[in-house]
């Protein structure tokens, strides 16, 4: 099973940890190099680093750079953990299998940053 990660929150960075400890098979990583609106902004890419996995930076997950990057990781799985904008379709028929995400509540009624707050 080959996953992508996508994420940028302390949330993300621990269901990442999480994943790897679990020996998933992570093939890439997206994460953004900063935010600034983001309270809980978290740069995964030092995770990445550390277990050898490809990162890339970006701040459009849907843009044709992240997109051909995925591409090329073949992957079977997106998991979509702690981003701010949604998946467009050039970025969700990537995966073999399916594109998994989550967000802590019922989209799109209780969209938003803190949508249980």
């Amino acid at each position: 099973m080959r996953i992508v990660f996508i994420g940028t929150v302390l949330f993300s960075e621990e269901i990442l940890k999480k994943i790897i400890e679990i020996k998933l098979n992570i093939v890439g990583v997206v994460t953004k190099p900063k935010s600034s609106y983001n309270s809980d902004y978290a740069d995964l890419s030092m995770i990445a680093i550390e277990h050898q996995i490809p990162v890339l930076h970006t701040y459009d997950v849907n843009c044709k750079e992240t997109e051909d990057w995925v591409a090329s990781l073949d992957a079977d799985y997106i998991f979509c953990i702690g981003w701010s904008q949604i998946l467009k379709s050039n970025i969700l028929k990537l995966p073999k299998k399916c594109v998994v995400g989550y967000h802590p509540s019922l989209l799109p009624n209780n969209k938003g940053r803190h949508p249980l707050i």
